[in-house]
């Protein structure tokens, strides 16, 4: 199951972004948490800051094609409850980082030679994807109700990592098998 949270987005630049989510009596998840009494669980207000943060992330580097996880929370603290037929504001700005044409990731001349910490031996692919590893953005966001905090945090998000490659099927020694009859 997959949760838009970001129904408009009301404000942006590379920054910060400004986006809103209507809550609706109609939400599954609103059912059981809590039955007559219905609230807005904290996670969907932390995944709707994740969800706004990501929208920068795909701004701050087009680069990446892998999608942007949430990798760390920081300082996360909860305020007013949000209840359905209220509308959510969702405000996300990136914190100090360099922009996209001055970080090594985006840097075409960026080399693993360069690096103390690549082996020489590195595939051009297996430096794109240390590259990529080491891309971490981080965000303040902070969730409002009628200007009444709902939350608020330090959100970290980073490139999801590739899969590792499967090993290629070990080729078959005639010699394990004996001598052939």
């Amino acid at each position: 199951m997959r949760f838009v949270l970001i129904d408009r987005i009301i404000e942006q630049d590379l920054r910060r972004i400004v986006a809103v989510k209507a809550v609706s009596a109609a939400e599954e998840y609103l059912a059981d948490h809590f039955p007559g009494f219905a609230v807005l669980p904290g996670v969907m207000m932390l995944e709707a800051m994740t969800q706004a943060a990501r929208h920068l992330a795909r701004m701050l580097h087009p680069q990446v094609t892998r999608p942007w996880v949430l990798a760390e929370v920081r300082g996360l603290r909860y305020g007013t409850l949000v209840r359905p037929g209220q509308t959510l504001q969702v405000e996300v700005t990136a914190r100090d980082q360099p922009p996209p044409e001055a970080s090594p990731e985006a840097s075409p001349e960026a080399s693993p030679e360069a690096s103390p910490e690549s082996p020489p031996e590195a595939s051009p692919q297996a430096s794109a994807a240390l590259r990529l590893h080491a891309i971490r953005l981080s965000f303040n966001g902070v969730s409002r109700i009628d200007g009444q905090t709902a939350a608020q945090g330090r959100l970290t998000l980073a490139p999801l990592p590739e899969p590792p490659a499967p090993n290629p099927p070990a080729a078959a020694d005639p010699a394990a098998d004996g001598p052939a009859s």
